[in-house]
């Protein structure tokens, strides 16, 4: 297959599994080169202080309280056992057990060592097996979820071993797509999505592509009508009762059972459309590996290490990132990819920066030393023609009235008060940095109103009829004087009274651990309303994606679609696409629709003339939407 043939790359990142644990039982001949624990437990003891010895299992449970730890210290005594931090590591993997017994759960150490049978996760193992397993994927830190996850978006941790919940300014592999007239998008399963937290993507005078952060639902419209990005960063929701991640303790059965489901449902909308499927390869994959069993030690030494190293608070101990942490199940889901195969490259979370540069021809550089030096997948993509007859696979049963029922600790409250908190910090901070350097023109926040009285009038207006009645009586309460401005008056123009404003209000809303949706909804609302940025994006029917097009780029994108329709057996097409996702689509022979979403058959028109076609393509361009729905009917 020529790296050309793939146009779209789908990334899932679920949470806190590792790969003994997920997929050490799968089922492969005798003599198989496959790096499973099948009837290799014995081998495979934890001892506890005691002096008992414990074995992994096939007796896995889909609700596991409390959840194993995987801070940096905890994951360091699972992989070093009893031996110190002095390097080389002197890597056992055999402290599992110990540290969940002697940290979590005493009496219960065998909890960590517990491995699902392929019966038990019927999605995730039948694509492993009828696709591609990639057993020597490990995450990227020895630590938790989001340096981990960081690292799959920047390359990078920026020096943190552990969640720390902040602004992070690193550059990512989003910019680098853009800056190669490449598109992107993270889709969502839950507001705010961790990715939100590279703020560079989102605020107004920095690229300002919050547009570019859509609901899942938006994913699936893509792929039914063939309007895919280059790259598209999936994220379910993490947190809470209808979470779908798969993370130990949140949602219990339910919640496992849901991510299977969300698995399914990406790999049968794509098989559902043999054209899309044929140029996309779908990844899934797991964060870190949430203090669970592996066997397999991870490579360590100077060439994994990045460029700003972590040091504890004491100054005593420094880590440079020259260790990987355990394993974690990976699966590469194409019809370029043979059945069966067992993939035994060694990749990181940064291969994923990596990959995506070798398949859209990136020109940008690695974006720090671990991206420079990481393997890439897309060699597995090695049939010479797409395979037929891809397996159909049963929908997993999710009862979703137990899912709302199951009495959990939720924690969505919690963590969006903190990530929408480092959003208003942000927003603050940058606006008198700005100020400070007495910028050219008025500093503004995009289209923030002048005063917190106007603000509370258009969240009455246009948010608070979204939300639950509950949330509109909060919503409701005028706003107060602001004791951060030393009791200034509220008629004085300022982005920080505004910001303030909507910090309280969100603060208000986390308070009622029953009205966490309503906090979601009213930060993503709040954000697009005034933050999000209405760009336009041209997809060219070469594949490019141009922010912002003029005049030139539309005629050039029209020469380019006459040429292609010469010499080319499919169809080709371009289209247009705003902050709401509205598509405008050219085809040859002057046949242009307008997707707006809507039911019903989508608007077309045929037999455009050239100029007729530029006029609406410029009424688009400049917003004008209900000149344009006039030319449709």
């Amino acid at each position: 297959m020529e790296d050309h043939t793939i146009q779209h790359l789908l990334v899932l990142m679920l949470e806190n599994r590792s790969f003994d644990h997920m997929l050490g039982y799968l089922n492969y001949p005798p003599g198989a080169q496959f790096e499973g624990i099948r009837d290799r437990e014995h081998e495979l003891g934890n001892p506890l202080p005691n002096g008992d010895v414990l074995f992994p299992g096939p007796n896995a449970s889909y609700t596991v309280h409390p959840g194993p730890g995987h801070s940096h210290d905890d994951v360091l005594q699972q992989l070093l056992g009893q031996n110190d931090r002095s390097q080389p590591y002197r890597l056992t993997n055999n402290g599992f057990a110990a540290n969940y017994d002697g940290q979590y759960s005493p009496g219960h150490g065998d909890v960590a060592l517990q491995c699902f049978t392929p019966e038990r996760l019927p999605i995730l193992s039948s694509l492993a097996q009828e696709f591609a397993v990639c057993d020597h994927w490990f995450c990227s830190v020895p630590g938790a979820t989001w340096p981990n996850r960081n690292f799959c978006h920047a390359g990078t941790s920026d020096g943190q071993v552990n969640i720390v919940v902040r602004s992070y300014r690193n550059k990512t592999i989003f910019e680098q797509l853009s800056e190669s007239k490449r598109d992107w998008a993270v889709y969502y399963g839950g507001f705010p999505p961790q990715s939100l937290a590279f703020s560079r993507l989102w605020l107004p005078w920095e690229h300002n592509w919050l547009q570019r952060f859509k609901p899942i639902a938006q994913l699936y419209r893509a792929i039914r009508f063939d309007r895919l990005p280059h790259y598209a960063f999936i994220e379910p929701d993490m947190i809470g009762q209808v979470s779908d991640s798969q993370h130990p303790g949140m949602g219990g059965e339910q919640d496992f059972r849901a991510a299977e489901h969300l698995i399914w449902r990406i790999y049968t909308t794509l098989r559902a459309n043999p054209a899309v499927f044929e140029k996309t390869l779908f990844v899934v994959t797991y964060d870190e590996h949430g203090g669970f069993v592996d066997h397999v030690p991870p490579p360590q030494g100077a060439q994994w290490s990045v460029a700003r190293a972590f040091t504890s608070a004491d100054g005593s101990y420094t880590f440079r990132f020259d260790l990987l942490g355990p394993r974690v199940p990976t699966i590469l889901i194409s019809p370029w990819v043979d059945a069966g195969t067992v993939d035994h490259t060694v990749y990181d979370h940064a291969s994923i920066p990596a990959t995506v540069r070798r398949l859209f021809e990136v020109t940008a550089g690695p974006l720090d030393g671990r991206d420079a030096q990481a393997n890439t997948f897309e060699h597995t993509l090695s049939r010479a023609t797409p395979r037929a007859g891809l397996p159909d696979l049963p929908e997993p049963i999710v009862n979703q009235a137990e899912r709302h029922m199951v009495i959990e600790p939720d924690l969505r409250n919690s963590l969006v008060q903190v990530l929408t908190g480092t959003v208003w910090s942000e927003l603050r901070s940058r606006a008198q940095t700005l100020t400070l350097l007495d910028a050219p023109g008025p500093i503004t926040v995009a289209d923030l109103p002048p005063v917190p009285q106007q603000a509370h009038a258009d969240i009455m207006e246009d948010i608070a009829p979204r939300l639950s009645p509950e949330a509109q009586a909060i919503l409701a309460q005028p706003p107060l004087p602001d004791p951060a401005l030393n009791g200034a008056d509220f008629a004085l123009p300022g982005v920080t009274a505004v910001i303030n404003f909507l910090n309280r209000k969100a603060e208000q809303l986390a308070s009622n651990l029953e009205l966490v949706d309503d906090l979601m909804l009213f930060v993503d609302r709040v954000l697009r309303r005034w933050v999000e940025g209405h760009r336009i994006i041209l997809r060219t029917a070469g594949g490019e994606s141009i922010e912002q097009p003029d005049q030139a780029d539309l005629a050039a994108a029209l020469d380019e679609l006459g040429t292609l329709a010469a010499r080319q057996g499919r169809v080709p097409y371009f289209w247009l696409a705003d902050h709401q996702d509205r598509w405008l689509t050219v085809e040859p022979g002057g046949r242009v629709t307008f997707d707006e979403q809507a039911a019903g058959p989508v608007p077309t028109l045929h037999d455009q003339s050239r100029d007729r076609t530029l006029e609406l393509l410029a009424l688009f361009c400049a917003g004008d939407i209900s000149r344009l729905r006039a030319a449709f009917r």
